[in-house]
């Protein structure tokens, strides 16, 4: 495990078995949900976007709690979730949602 942190140190941090974690890590269970990929990428000192499109990629879908999310996230994802889209469609939203996050954190 690199970050410097061991599988046992990761687990208790989670609260869940080192067994779980490797096996995870092998392939040999579903990868951890979403919140707990964040979790553990906080922990690791590392940013959960490889590690979230890693547990889609391998499980064909991606988990989204959208709890309290408002009708125009649901219109958004909707949208998304209809079909497959150009790239050059999926960039420009992904480069407006980068440039609103950079706009939130100037804001902080």
């Amino acid at each position: 495990m690199s970050a410097g942190r061991s599988l046992g140190e990761l687990a208790r941090h989670l609260g869940v078995s080192v067994v779980y974690i490797s096996d995870v890590e092998r392939g040999r269970r579903a990868p951890l949900v979403v919140p707990k990929i964040v979790q553990a990428a906080r922990f690791l000192g590392t940013a959960p976007l490889p590690l979230l499109k890693c547990a889609a990629q391998h499980k064909g879908t991606f988990d989204l709690d959208v709890t309290d999310y408002p009708d125009s996230a649901f219109q958004l994802l909707s949208s998304l979730a209809r079909g497959r889209r150009s790239d050059e469609i999926y960039q420009k939203l992904l480069e407006e949602l980068e440039q609103f996050d950079e706009r939130e954190e100037d804001n902080e």
